[in-house]
This record gives structure tokens, sequence and C-alpha cells, in this order.
């Protein structure tokens, strides 16, 4: 189970971090066990913290302390993405990447903002909608990961062939 906080990977069962002692969400039992991404991970946490506030299983604080947290992780990991120099002869050919990710992350910024309204006026629509938002965002930055992996395929063929003849 990933850390919100601090990105440690916890055992499935652990309630707190390990690492940073963050209250670590409870996953729905109908989620699936299948080992998911870290994207994906994230995704499932929010949705499971979500749905506890919802349920009233959490209270306002204890959700509110897990999206201030969220929001703090995902900030600095937002400013190392952006921040990541790419060489100007190498935009083009990591344009479609860039493009759907930063998409992904401006749906992701949006979704948080609806459930931090939540926080204001406890009307669940503001849950649906950043939920269904976060949806998406997780969607794009899934793309924008599979692009990648895509270009560094036909990079590495491309070395290979390259590599083949200068041999």
């Amino acid at each position: 189970m990933l850390c919100l906080m601090c990105g440690h990977e916890n055992p499935e069962q652990a309630t707190i971090c390990i690492n940073c002692k963050t209250p670590i969400p409870k996953m729905n039992s109908m989620i699936s066990s299948a080992p998911p991404t870290k994207v994906n991970e994230r995704y499932l946490q929010i949705k499971a913290a979500s749905d506890q506030v919802l349920a009233g299983t959490w209270t306002i604080d204890e959700y509110s302390a897990f999206l201030h947290d969220l929001k703090a992780v995902l900030s600095q990991k937002e400013q190392e993405i952006r921040e990541v120099e790419i060489p100007e002869e190498a935009l083009e050919e990591f344009s479609e990447e860039l493009t759907v990710g930063y998409q992904g992350i401006d749906l992701y910024n949006e979704g948080i903002s609806y459930l931090m309204k939540y926080l204001e006026d406890t009307n669940p629509v503001n849950i649906t909608h950043g939920m269904n938002l976060i949806f998406e965002g997780n969607e794009r930055i899934n793309e924008a990961m599979r692009i990648n992996r895509e270009n560094r395929r036909r990079l590495e063929e491309l070395y290979i062939d390259t590599a083949h003849l200068i041999q």
C-alpha cells in the first residue's frame, strides 16, 4: 500500500505508514487485488478515503488531513515533473506525451479542488464530480505513461538497429 504522504511502499494490511506514520485509508474489499501502478493505486486510495467520509467512517477532520497531505505530495510530484529539462531537439518527440500528461495533472488538480470544496459544504456532489475529474486525470496520466513506454521501445529498437549497422 503506497503512502500518499511520503511514497513509502507499505504491506497491504498496513493502516499507518511504517515510514512517516500517516494513516493509510482502508481499501474497499471490492477493489481488484491485481497489483496496480502507483498512479492507479493513488486513485484507489483517494476513492477509498472519499467513500469512507461519505459513509461516515471518517470524520471531516480525518478527510481534511488526508486531502491536505495528498495535495502536498501531488504538488511536489507535479513540480518535479514540470521541472524536468527536455532538450529542445527532443520536444517534438515528447510533445504528445507531455500534453497528455499535463492534461492529466490539471484534471487531478481540479478534482482535488472539488474534494476540498466538500470540506466546506459537505455536498456529496463535490466528491462525485471531483472523483470523476481525478479518474479522467488518472486515465490521461496512464495514457502518457503508455506513450512514454512506446517512445522508449521505439528508441531502443532504433538504437539496436543503429548499433547493428555500425558493427
